[in-house]
């Protein structure tokens, strides 16, 4: 083999490695009027997921206000999330909050509303995902370790 067939074939492989990483990786992207793009096209490309996720009740109480579970949209969307104590339960733990995209893998998003988290509500007024359908999981845990689980699906459509 010759070096600039190595050479091409060390690229080829660089670039099947890196461009899936950068896609999964890419940064919040904030556009006018502070629009807060959740996940990338790329991301949302991605295949669903497969399986079964199952909420989980055990620890603090989720109430996702916004957007409703199914809703069907255009354009940007409130995320509006209060966390609370469950009665008799322990106090919520904030820093374990996650706000998880679900496709073929788990993309932890909450760094995107980390900025729109004020005490124990997420409140983003402008966020968007791209045109599609999304499955979206909210995750916490109180004090003492139980752990709440609450999903949500949207579909985006086009603007026209």
């Amino acid at each position: 083999m010759n070096k600039k067939s190595l050479i091409s074939r060390f690229f080829l492989r660089a670039l099947i490695i890196v461009v899936p990483l950068f896609i999964l990786t890419a940064p919040s992207v904030v556009t006018g009027g502070d629009t807060v793009l959740l996940v990338t096209e790329g991301q949302a490309g991605l295949d669903n997921a497969r399986g079964i996720f199952e909420e989980v009740d055990d620890g603090p109480t989720i109430k996702i206000k916004s957007p409703e579970n199914g809703s069907i949209l255009i354009g940007p969307f409130r995320l509006y999330v209060e966390i609370t104590k469950k009665a008799g339960g322990a106090n919520v733990n904030m820093k374990t909050l996650k706000v998880n995209y679900l496709k073929m893998i788990t993309i932890n998003i909450t760094s995107k509303v980390k900025d729109y988290i004020k005490g124990n509500k997420v409140d983003v007024p402008n966020a968007e995902f791209p045109v599609g359908n999304h499955r979206t999981e909210i995750y916490i845990e109180d004090v003492d370790g139980n752990v709440s689980r609450k999903l949500f699906n949207i579909t985006v459509n086009k603007q026209e």
